[in-house]
């Protein structure tokens, strides 16, 4: 009996020795998964950021002169691959290049189709799939455009609203939309300093902050308090038997009336009041009229925060404005748009948010705090869509981008229906897709098309 339970203990010590044996077996695919997914993401991300370095080389070609193509491209790509460890190879030579490297191809320039099309190629060294024999990962990216003479206005309108501080793909948006807006003004910088692209921010939440020129756009209003908008503190009804008292803000609300949805200047007709219990607004970051002025536009970009709901349609409503010549008297001469042009200037609209229209005025108030007054021109939705509308047979480009929006929502398809046409609705799920959105409309705006992107991405 002994002799068998000695057999026993044997055979189960055997047992767990082979145990560790296929563990340690089952690891070797897990790890090697693991790994290779470590070296594609590296690929990956290194192809992203060479087509954005590519894209803003082949706009510079558009912008600084096409007869010396290959010359500009070179001292582009020279300067702006070294944040990425990498140089230019001075021959064309695709075979040798390393990770330390990348090899320019077709970087001539077509008069004939008044485009450029070139490529880069560079390899990713790899570290876990290096020991299966897999030493790099060939990279390859194109651009491509066709080289306009256009002037351009742009407006940008950003969602600041709360959803905004909420996560997409590991990022937060507000975070993503940042950097996308950065992107955007990569893409522009040689245009900017060329004089040949100004850019107004819009920055929405609840309202539009409009600052130092409220009264200027919504109209004077008078001391003490009334039981009607107008005065610098206004009654209302909270309920049937409750009211409340709120002060008058430097933010605006939709215009009613006859022009309700044109570009019609304030001097025409106002636009609406906003009222809240302490004065202040949401957001609390104003407009920035069209600028050239790349630091600045940094700056109001990077300094934007979250908060309140989304009042989309006064978002879109201020992205036409800014570029409308009937409102230039109320801005600086170098933020004035210029008359409408159609051979020599594009106006264009970027119009980006991540949730649904939800928030409308009755007499300065948001619907929702005052009692039975409903919003004069019906939803934010409905709103918008008639905005888009009058600014497209103004001749003005919309574009709008839905982060993280379903594409088969009503919100989506609201989008959908604002663009000018179906290259200019973009969906995208997280940060990367944002960015890549933002840079596909830079693209094609900054060499002077409005139609479908070229690029490549």
């Amino acid at each position: 009996m002994s002799v068998i339970k000695n057999k026993l203990r044997t055979f189960k010590r055997d047992e767990s020795g082979l145990i560790g044996i296929k563990m340690a077996l089952a690891m070797v695919p897990v790890m090697a998964i693991t790994g290779a997914a470590m070296d594609y993401g590296k690929a990956v991300s290194q192809k992203f950021e060479l087509q954005q370095k590519l894209d803003a080389a082949t706009i510079a070609v558009c912008t600084r002169g096409t007869r010396g193509a290959e010359e500009v491209l070179r001292e582009y790509l020279n300067n702006s691959l070294l944040s990425m460890g990498k140089t230019l190879s001075a021959d064309d030579n695709v075979e040798a290049v390393g990770s330390d490297q990348a090899v320019l191809l077709d970087p001539n320039f077509d008069p004939a189709t008044n485009q450029i099309k070139p490529r880069l190629v560079t390899t990713s060294d790899t570290i876990t799939l290096n020991f299966l024999d897999i030493e790099k990962f060939d990279i390859e990216v194109t651009s491509g455009v066709a080289c306009g003479t256009k002037r351009l206005e742009l407006a940008v309108m950003l969602d600041t609203t709360g959803s905004m501080n909420s996560y997409a793909g590991g990022s937060r948006k507000m975070d993503s939309m940042k950097y996308a807006g950065n992107d955007l003004i990569d893409i522009f910088k040689s245009n900017m300093e060329a004089g040949a692209t100004r850019i107004a921010l819009v920055p929405f939440a609840e309202a539009v902050n409009v600052g130092d020129i409220a009264e200027d756009v919504r109209g004077p209003y008078n001391s003490g308090t009334s039981y009607s908008p107008g005065s610098y503190k206004y009654k209302y009804k909270k309920s049937r038997t409750r009211y409340r008292t709120d002060r008058i803000t430097d933010c605006v609300s939709e215009r009613t009336g006859t022009h309700a949805y044109t570009n019609a200047p304030p001097s025409q007709a106002y636009v609406g009041r906003v009222y809240t219990s302490n004065g202040n607004c949401k957001p609390s970051h104003e407009i920035m009229p069209l600028t050239n002025n790349e630091q600045a536009l940094r700056g109001r970009i990077n300094s934007l925060n979250t908060t309140g709901g989304t009042a989309g349609h006064l978002g879109t409503a201020w992205s036409w404005y800014l570029i409308s010549d009937s409102w230039g008297y109320l801005f600086q001469t170098e933020s004035q748009p210029e008359p409408k042009n159609e051979e020599e200037l594009t106006k264009a609209v970027i119009l980006m948010t991540d949730g649904e229209y939800n928030e409308e005025y009755c007499n300065g108030v948001d619907t929702d705090r005052i009692w039975n007054c409903s919003a004069p021109n019906g939803n934010s939705k409905t709103q918008s869509l008639a905005l888009c509308e009058a600014m497209k047979t103004d001749g003005v480009q919309v574009y709008t981008v839905g982060f993280g929006i379903s594409s088969n929502s009503s919100q989506a398809q609201l989008l959908k229906d604002c663009a000018t046409d179906d290259a200019k609705y973009f969906f995208p799920y997280d940060g990367t897709e944002l960015r890549a959105a933002f840079a596909s409309i830079g693209a094609q705006l900054a060499a002077g098309q409005a139609g479908k992107a070229v690029v490549n991405f």
